[in-house]
Parts: C-alpha cells; sequence; structure tokens
C-alpha cells in the first residue's frame, strides 16, 4: 500500500521530523502516529474517569443531608483567611 502526502506543509513537517530524529519518513510518521493514539487513549480514559466521578457524585447528592455544610463551609471552619489551621 502507498500512501501519498499531497499536503506540502504535512510533507514538510515530516521530513523535518525524520530529520531531527535521524530515522526514516515511516518511521517518523509511524512514532507521530502511536503518540497522539497513546494521547488520544489517555484522554478517552480521563472522560471515562470524569463520568464515573460525576455518576458517583450525583448518586451522593441524592442521599446527601440538605443541612450538611458545603465544602467551603466546613473549610472556613477548619482555617483562617491565610490557610492556617483554626
Amino acid at each position: 500500500m502507498v500512501l501519498k502526502i499531497e499536503n506540502p506543509d504535512v510533507e514538510r513537517k515530516v521530513r523535518e521530523l525524520a530529520r531531527k530524529r535521524k530515522i526514516s519518513i515511516t518511521e517518523a510518521i509511524n512514532q507521530a502516529l502511536d503518540e497522539e493514539l497513546k494521547q488520544e487513549a489517555a484522554r478517552s480514559q480521563q472522560q471515562s474517569s470524569k463520568e464515573i466521578i460525576e455518576e458517583i457524585a450525583a448518586r451522593y447528592q441524592q442521599h446527601a443531608n440538605p443541612d450538611a455544610p458545603s465544602y467551603e463551609e466546613i473549610m472556613e471552619e477548619m482555617y483562617d483567611e491565610f490557610g492556617a489551621p483554626r
């Protein structure tokens, strides 16, 4: 299979990356794609974690005492305006 790069800017970038890393153009593309796929997997994992945390928080809110002090109220009680324990 042949991959043809028709965008001169993309070709320049891949050649520059290959030159700086002292690798072939194919390997430069391979490494760049591997890095992007890892980052995409991390973003996906972060999104999943965020959704799980939001779901837990929503379930907690259903059972929380509405008269309980807020996080801010608790912190104000525990620490002074300089962040030192009371």
